[in-house]
C-alpha cells in the first residue's frame, strides 16, 4: 500500500513539461501556447570595428532599412556560452610528431603555450545570434494579449495561456507565413553582408536542450536520440505495483 501511494503521489506531481513554453517543434516551426508560433533564424557576426568608415555608414544604412521595412515585432537573441578548448588543445598536441621539420614543432608549441596562457587569463567566450519571427493564430486581439504577456520570447517561462490545439490548416497558413517573412529578410540581411539561416527541427531540439540544460555537454545527453525529445528523460526510481 506504501509503494502503491508513493507512484500516487509521484504520478500527481508537476511535470517539467507543465512550466514550459513550448507545445511542439515541427517542420522547423516552434509551436508556444496561446496560438504563437515562431520560426527562429541565426545570424553570423560581422566585425564593425574592422570596416571602413564608408562601409561602417553604409552597414548603419542598411540596418535602418531593415528595422524600417518590417511592421512586425522580431526579437533578437544573443546567447553567450564559455569555450571549452580542451580537445582544441588535445588535437593540436596529437599533430606535434607529424610535423616534418623541428622549426613547426617550436612553431606549434609555441602555438599550444598562447592558447594555454590565453585560457588561464581570460575567459573564451562564444556568442550566438539568433532573430526570432512570430506569428500569432487569432488575430490582432490575441497578438495584443500575448505580447502583454512576454508571448514572443520563446525562451520565456510559461505563462498562464491555455494549450490551444492547433489544426493542420492552422499551422500550414502560420508556416507559409513565417516563411515569407524569412526570405524577406534575407535579403535585408545580405545587404548588411551578415549570413542567415533558418534553423530546422533537430538544431530546434538542440539549442533548446542546451537552453534548459546549461551543465550538459555540447556532445551529451540529446545528440544521442535529437528525435527523442517527447520521450521521458527522467524515470521515476518507484515503478508501479504489478497486476496479479
Amino acid at each position: 500500500m506504501c509503494l502503491l501511494l508513493k507512484y500516487v503521489v509521484m504520478s500527481l506531481l508537476p511535470r517539467t513539461q507543465d512550466h514550459l513554453d513550448i507545445i511542439d517543434i515541427k517542420d522547423d516551426i516552434l509551436v508556444l501556447t496561446g496560438g504563437r508560433f515562431r520560426l527562429i533564424i541565426e545570424a553570423k557576426a560581422i566585425n564593425f570595428d574592422l570596416l571602413s568608415e564608408d562601409e561602417q555608414n553604409a552597414t548603419i544604412f542598411a540596418y535602418a532599412n531593415l528595422v524600417n521595412s518590417i511592421d512586425y515585432p522580431i526579437q533578437i537573441v544573443v546567447r553567450t556560452r564559455q569555450v571549452d578548448v580542451t580537445s582544441y588543445l588535445d588535437y593540436l598536441e596529437s599533430q606535434m610528431h607529424e610535423q616534418p621539420s623541428s622549426e613547426l614543432r617550436e612553431q606549434l608549441q609555441d602555438y599550444i603555450d598562447f592558447i594555454k596562457q590565453l585560457v588561464l587569463e581570460n575567459t573564451v567566450l562564444q556568442k550566438h545570434f539568433y532573430v526570432v519571427l512570430p506569428y500569432w493564430h487569432g488575430g490582432e486581439a490575441a497578438k495584443s494579449a500575448q505580447e502583454q504577456k512576454g508571448g514572443l520570447n520563446p525562451f520565456a517561462k510559461k505563462d498562464d495561456a491555455p494549450k490551444l490545439t492547433y489544426s493542420k490548416r492552422v499551422f500550414t497558413k502560420a508556416k507559409a507565413e513565417l516563411e515569407q517573412k524569412f526570405e524577406e529578410l534575407k535579403w535585408q540581411f545580405n545587404r548588411l553582408g551578415i549570413k542567415v539561416k533558418q534553423l530546422n527541427t533537430e538544431e530546434l531540439i538542440r539549442l533548446y536542450y542546451e537552453v534548459y540544460n546549461p551543465e550538459a555537454g555540447q556532445n551529451m545527453g540529446v545528440n544521442q536520440d535529437v528525435f527523442g525529445y517527447t520521450s521521458g528523460i527522467v524515470h521515476s526510481s518507484i515503478q508501479p505495483p504489478k497486476k496479479h
